[in-house]
């Protein structure tokens, strides 16, 4: 069996039966591409949206011999090899919002966790957060107070009383 990738254009789509498997029942079409090739491409769905009439594609063109005689299949390329084949692997964000917004859901994250299992307040969420969303922009050394001391922490309230992030008497929680 081989298989290559190619790209065309779908001219005709054919229903072409339904067959059962382990998996349930499935419906077969013949495709007719504009360059010739003409295969079989099974889909879970009686009306499949895998290849469309006249809309160029890219596909998988499967050859395989069975008793002598030559049989093709057509399949959709994965989604994850048709976009940018030639980046490969994980691509590294160029926006620092979005950044930035990671780090901080991360941040609150861990300080929700610290008041869950009782080690900090609820009021205290955020300028944990703060504290830790500091740290990892900033590093220890970047900062005039080592992070996570009582000095630290309380110079994080002030401001964020400052900023009405948490306000006197309340759950500390910005809504």
């Amino acid at each position: 069996m081989s298989m290559e990738i190619k790209k065309s254009t779908p001219v005709r789509i054919t229903g072409n039966g339904t067959w059962e498997s382990q998996y349930g029942l499935f419906y077969k079409f013949e495709i007719e591409m504009a360059n010739g090739d003409i295969g079989e491409y099974s889909s879970k769905s009686q009306d499949q949206t895998k290849f469309v009439q006249g809309t160029e594609t890219e596909y998988e063109w499967h050859t395989r011999i069975s008793n002598g005689r030559t049989f093709h299949n057509i399949k959709p390329v994965k989604q994850e090899f048709q976009s940018n084949r030639s980046a490969g692997g994980f691509q590294k964000s160029n926006n620092p919002d979005r950044d930035v917004q990671i780090v901080r859901q991360s941040s609150l994250n861990r300080a929700t966790d610290l008041c869950i299992n009782g080690k900090i307040e609820l009021a205290d969420v955020l300028v944990y957060a703060e504290v830790f969303v500091n740290y990892v922009q900033n590093g220890a050394k970047a900062q005039s107070n080592n992070p996570g001391t009582q000095e630290t922490i309380d110079q994080i309230k002030d401001n964020a009383e400052k900023k009405s992030i948490v306000t006197s008497g309340s759950d500390g929680l910005p809504f």
